[in-house]
């Protein structure tokens, strides 16, 4: 039983998936955030390419801890895009089942690529079995600036239904503030919106690791909106946020989908 459970009502259940990034904790470090904050997330990315660093013995008992939990765990799309321009792709492919990752990021934020050769690269993850998370956009804001918002969304789309990905990611880097995230306020929500009208809000996630982005996306799309890049430690502010258990959001985040209750 939760505490304060027998007196605060909140929804039976917190909607909305949520992406934590591990910049290298300790296989007992990712253990206590299981033990704490767990039931609130649902996947896992060990951000860029911080894995390539860490002894393989390390990465493969964090992998099979954050999988017993039942999440998703893949390395950032940084390591993806580094075999391909290294054209080692395929033995990644191979390593990333070794290490036992049950996922994948694929991301063009650095190198360009064609969205034909994008989508062959997520058919092959999915050959193999991995969950694809396709990552659109890229890392530098001059290089998002020439793509239009359906230009995004086409590419999105594009990953979904010629690649097969399971989620596509608005990149937004770890500080939230690159690509549509990092544009003013009226043309951040234009391009938003356009995304989940493209491709639904239960296919996207949004790269928000500040309080203030999660606050606006759920007060926009709804507390069940996809949020990506969430650091350990604002994982349960944010579940908070979700429920309707912090200022910001306390009776003004829209009802969840059927399943939960006030």
């Amino acid at each position: 039983m939760k505490a304060f459970e027998k007196s605060i009502a909140i929804p039976k259940k917190i909607e909305g998936e949520t992406m934590m990034l591990d910049k290298g904790m300790t296989p007992s470090a990712a253990e206590a955030f299981l033990e704490m904050a767990g039931e609130y997330v649902t996947a896992v990315k060990l951000g860029w390419g911080t894995a390539r660093l860490i002894d393989r013995e390390i990465i493969e008992q964090k992998v099979e801890i954050y999988k017993d939990a039942g999440l998703d765990v893949f390395p950032g799309g940084t390591l993806a895009e580094i075999a391909i321009a290294q054209g080692t792709y395929e033995d990644f492919l191979q390593e990333l089942d070794e290490l036992g990752f049950n996922a994948i990021e694929i991301s063009d934020g650095m190198i360009p690529m064609a969205i034909e050769d994008k989508c062959e690269y997520i058919s092959m993850a999915k050959e193999m079995g991995f969950k694809v998370y396709a990552e659109e956009g890229k890392k530098r804001d001059d290089e998002y600036s020439l793509l239009s918002p359906t230009d995004i969304v086409g590419r999105m789309v594009r990953c979904i239904m010629d690649g097969g990905a399971d989620y596509v990611i608005v990149e937004a880097r770890e500080s939230g503030t690159h690509g549509p995230m990092g544009a003013e306020k009226k043309e951040r929500v234009k391009i938003l919106s356009e995304i989940v009208k493209g491709v639904g809000i239960r296919r996207v996630m949004f790269e928000a690791p500040e309080k203030e982005q999660q606050f606006e996306l759920i007060v926009k799309f709804g507390s069940h909106v996809n949020i990506a890049n969430v650091p350990p430690e604002e994982v349960i502010p944010l579940a908070t946020l979700r429920a309707g258990l912090r200022a910001e959001t306390m009776g003004r985040a829209p009802v969840s989908p059927p399943g939960g209750e006030e």
